[in-house]
């Protein structure tokens, strides 16, 4: 199931609830007696289709796919937030020593910064959305 499908999927979870605290606000202030039968059977209905997931989690999860998305662009459609994030992201994936990511993380994104890492340099995977290698030439 790709991030569309999910997010559409939660949507729709997320409609479904709205429509249950409808019902049940209707339920609780009508005083039409056939009207609270069939209020209460299509609340029936809804507690049936529905797991018992809170709405946050729900929220939350829509907003990690949202997150995620964001960077299954191209490398040239990135923000430069973006691309700074994922420069650090391919940094620390890459180098075990720890003590050379900050120097690392520093010089490409000054190099960023300055005009200097062209798109050419870098081969971004846009579907799982990470620097697959950074090739700079020499001088």
């Amino acid at each position: 199931m790709d991030n569309t499908e999910k997010i559409n999927e939660n949507i729709e979870d997320i409609i479904k609830e709205c429509n249950i605290h409808r019902f049940s606000s209707e339920l609780q202030k009508t005083k039409d007696e056939e009207r609270k039968i069939s209020l209460r059977e299509i609340l029936q209905t809804f507690e049936k289709e529905i797991p018992q997931v809170c709405t946050k989690t729900k929220l939350d999860i829509i907003c990690d796919n949202i997150e995620k998305h964001k960077y299954n662009k191209s490398w040239g459609k990135l923000n430069v937030a973006c691309k700074k994030n994922r420069l650090k992201e391919f940094i620390v994936r890459t180098q075990k020593n720890e003590k050379k990511h900050e120097k690392y993380t520093k010089r490409l994104t000054d190099m960023l910064d300055g005009g200097k890492l062209k798109q050419t340099y870098i081969t971004y995977d846009e579907y799982e959305g990470f620097i697959s290698s950074i090739d700079i030439p020499k001088k």
